[in-house]
């Protein structure tokens, strides 16, 4: 019973002893074709029964099914609105009139919402049109005033909390204020600087001020103080032997192409010594 939704519902409430299948479409102002669709449907979900005639009408009756939806729905009427309503009742307000686009709206199963809207169709909240198979809802007078007074009670409640926490807040800052300004009452006490050089209480008394003490200011040993001092010894630097840039440009791209052609170079090398070994030989034969 999940696939069943809101114009199925509109349909079955159009069902009774005198339906037919021919005469069905001006019920729900769509056409012959679509009607028998709908009504073929609703056969499939086991919702109605329909007769086959020859040469006259088809009627089309409720199942036990069929009238056990009507009685649920009906059941379901009779209750006070519930958050459902109020959010199909915001959906409508901003536009949404569509059944499908409605469905899509809240992503809510079919027949809960045809359950909730045939609800507000009852009580008056709403009102629904079918054309073409396609059912467009939309908000009636007592409808729209529910959803008014629904934001005012939501606005008052806002307000309220609103309130409450002003009135925590001003405490808060009033408390803080207090211990603000009972601290600024305190005399903040003032601590003299402490000197390392000053003297202590059972010290001497012959101190006096800018005098260094022995440790700090005795002078450096002697050997420390010229290895601090003394200028660190240059090391020597070795030169090496400047070789002109071109010279060594020419010693790369020579090795560069004896690596790349050197088998090229050896088979010219055997010709050439093959080529004066035949000249010998022909040169012994004329002697």
């Amino acid at each position: 019973m999940s696939e069943l939704n809101f114009l199925d519902l509109i349909m079955l409430q159009k069902v009774d002893k005198d339906s037919a299948v021919e005469k069905f479409g001006t019920l729900i102002n769509t056409s012959f074709f679509e009607t028998a669709n709908l009504l073929g449907s609703l056969k499939v979900k086991q919702l109605v029964e329909i007769e086959s005639s020859i040469g006259g009408a088809s009627p089309v009756t409720l199942t036990e099914l069929g009238k056990g939806v009507l009685l649920e729905a009906e059941e379901q009427s009779a209750k006070e609105l519930d958050a459902l309503d109020s959010a199909i009742l915001s959906s409508l307000s901003r536009g949404v009139r569509e059944l499908d686009a409605l469905t899509t709206d809240l992503n809510i199963m079919p027949k809960d919402l045809a359950y909730h809207i045939h609800k507000l169709v009852v009580q008056r909240y709403a009102a629904y049109n079918v054309r073409s198979a396609k059912v467009s809802i939309s908000l009636t007078e007592k409808g729209f005033n529910q959803l008014g007074q629904a934001h005012q009670a939501v606005a008052a409640d806002a307000a309220a909390l609103g309130m409450d926490s002003a009135v925590v807040s001003s405490s808060t800052s009033s408390q803080t204020a207090n211990v603000q300004s009972a601290q600024a009452a305190k005399p903040a006490a003032v601590q003299a600087p402490k000197s390392s050089n000053a003297p202590s209480s059972s010290g001497p008394s012959d101190w006096t001020p800018g005098a260094v003490d022995a440790k700090t200011s005795a002078p450096a040993p002697k050997g420390q103080q010229t290895t601090l001092n003394s200028p660190k010894k240059s090391e020597p630097i070795i030169e090496l032997p400047k070789v002109p840039v071109p010279m060594m440009r020419k010693a790369t791209k020579l090795q560069y192409y004896f690596m790349k052609y050197w088998f090229i170079l050896a088979v010219i090398l055997i010709l050439i010594v093959a080529g004066f070994a035949l000249g010998v030989a022909k040169l012994l034969r004329l002697i």
